[in-house]
């Protein structure tokens, strides 16, 4: 999961700035909020014809939650882990989500692997309440057993038939960690082909520029705090590009004062040690920013900062558990 940005749109006294049309919807436990303005050019855009965009988004999300959900019966992702051991035929975009997500556990070195998914299910982040006694932690014994079956190497893919087969019948996959941001993508894609110019794409905290305000200002973009929903470590501004925050304050519980978060290290099956309380990345495609956020929070404040430096086309801000903010391929005119 991811933390959830504030989109700080400002005020502004010129009517072009304006939102033409706003739209909220549900899918995968996430809510949606698609806010469409004025076009820059002479390409007429009507409030009716955003309002029309608006509701084939809700569609399109509707459709990839019932492809690419696990928790939906009969989702690419619930016959894959219910097939036990068999070949799958998947939609041709889940085979590449796979296929993509695959690539980033090679990158990491299995630091990132879709196959978490079963022990991550030992754990219980549904609500978040710092004075949780009641909230259990799963035995060592259970998570090992689990352990067993992680392994993203489990994962066969027949490009010839666009199957997927996992070796284990009793592994899990689980996209959580790369869907939002592809979905957010194909949203961009949408209005694109609907000829809307300016927009807000949000998925409960992955945000997503079409374009800049009417008046020709980037969209400011407030990043929170750790721990803090009413502060930000910063406000940026953004055209036409995707942030993307993962944090381990959003979903996590307290026993004896210790902290368990919901991004799990597949080597231990406990939430993962790391010196990182969030880590944000701005890049052009929000599926992109989507997994090198997580991947960051795993890799922890070093090895991150190593790996960012490595990656030129994306801009980055660390939050250590120090709370030192640490910016990454900014340039001088981006504070």
């Amino acid at each position: 999961m991811l933390s959830i940005l504030l989109l700080m749109t400002g005020c502004s006294n010129e009517p072009s700035d304006i939102p033409l049309a706003s739209g909220t919807s549900l899918a995968f436990d996430t809510i949606i909020t698609i806010t469409i303005y004025e076009n820059t050019s002479d390409i007429a855009l009507t409030k009716k014809d955003a309002e029309v965009v608006i509701d084939q988004v809700t569609s399109l999300c509707t459709k990839y939650e019932n492809m690419l959900s696990k928790t939906i019966k009969s989702s690419d992702i619930d016959q894959i882990n219910q097939a036990n051991g068999q070949p799958v035929y998947v939609n041709p975009e889940t085979f590449m989500l796979i296929k993509e997500a695959i690539a980033y556990s090679e990158k990491t070195n299995g630091l990132i692997d879709i196959t978490v998914s079963g022990a991550k299910d030992l754990w219980d982040f549904s609500t978040q309440d710092e004075n949780a006694a009641s909230m259990v932690i799963p035995s060592d014994s259970m998570i090992q057993k689990k352990l067993k079956h992680v392994d993203y190497h489990m994962i066969t893919l027949d490009e010839a038939n666009n199957t997927v087969t996992l070796s284990d019948p009793d592994a899990q996959i689980d996209l959580g960690f790369i869907a939002k941001g592809y979905i957010a993508d194909q949203i961009k894609e949408l209005l694109i082909k609907n000829n809307i110019e300016n927009a807000i794409i949000n998925l409960g905290g992955n945000v997503l520029t079409l374009g800049q305000k009417p008046s020709g200002q980037a969209f400011i973009v407030g990043i929170e705090k750790p721990f803090d929903k009413e502060s930000f470590i910063d406000k940026i501004p953004v055209s036409g590009k995707s942030v993307v925050t993962s944090g381990i304050y959003e979903r996590y519980f307290k026993v004896d004062g210790a902290i368990y978060h919901h991004i799990i290290d597949p080597g231990t099956g406990y939430p993962v040690n790391t010196d990182l309380l969030s880590a944000t990345i701005i890049a052009d495609t929000s599926m992109q920013a989507d997994a090198l956020s997580t991947t960051c929070i795993l890799l922890g404040k070093e090895k991150a900062t190593e790996y960012l430096n490595n990656q030129p086309d994306v801009s980055a801000i660390l939050m250590t558990t120090d709370y030192e903010m640490i910016k990454i391929n900014f340039n001088e005119n981006e504070q």
